[in-house]
């Protein structure tokens, strides 16, 4: 079983990653949970000593850019052809890993995906839509594709390190991946009904 939990940042993707954990070990289901920009076969960047601090903490904020201008000046990045082979080049590499490394019965939880990455590319062009197409083809589905959203505000108001303009930015292309990817359920972090919300979408999408 192949969950992913894909969302812009502040939506309440680990809220839920964690709201799924807790509904399978409840039924004594053995499920592991994995960040996916993380994984070796999605990344080769060295994994990060236990005595480094985590990005976001107290420790590691230290030498990150201020924060009213975090990720200002973002723009969405062109879809060319080095960037598919990028993609396509993961999406083997995570087929193999999903094969060899994980066992069929256990649930595997991840905290991001394929869809997390693309929307941070904006296809300008006829040919660059055609790419945007050809990758959301090849994207592995999972069994259950969970999407967390919030509105603009929201996020402003969670995330205050977040330059508005990138809020807005990605924020559309997450809206946009919704309507072209007909797989993915929309979980709305808005009100404090997301946890119920969330278990009943496991409770009618997992068998």
């Amino acid at each position: 079983m192949l969950i992913t939990v894909s969302g812009m940042v502040g939506s309440g993707k680990t809220t839920a990653v964690r709201g799924i954990a807790s509904f399978a070990k409840a039924r004594g289901l053995v499920t592991h949970v994995h960040r996916f920009q993380s994984m070796p076969c999605i990344t080769l960047r060295p994994r990060r000593r236990a005595d480094q601090p985590k990005s976001g903490t107290a420790a590691g904020r230290s030498k990150e850019a201020s924060p009213t201008t975090r990720w200002s000046g973002y723009t969405r990045k062109r879809l060319g052809v080095a960037a598919v082979a990028v993609f396509v080049a993961r999406i083997l590499a995570f087929q193999v890993y999903r094969r060899t490394v994980w066992k069929a019965a256990e649930w595997n939880v991840l905290n991001r995906y394929f869809y997390d990455s693309l929307s941070h590319y904006q296809p300008r062009s006829s040919l660059e839509r055609m790419y945007y197409r050809a990758v959301l083809a090849l994207i592995p589905r999972p069994d259950l594709a969970i999407l967390v959203t919030a509105s603009s505000a929201t996020i402003a108001a969670r995330r205050p390190a977040y330059a508005k303009a990138y809020i807005e930015l990605v924020g559309e292309s997450y809206r946009h991946l919704a309507s072209q990817v007909p797989d993915l359920i929309e979980l709305s972090t808005e009100t404090d009904a997301a946890g119920e919300g969330l278990t009943t979408i496991l409770r009618t999408h997992v068998r």
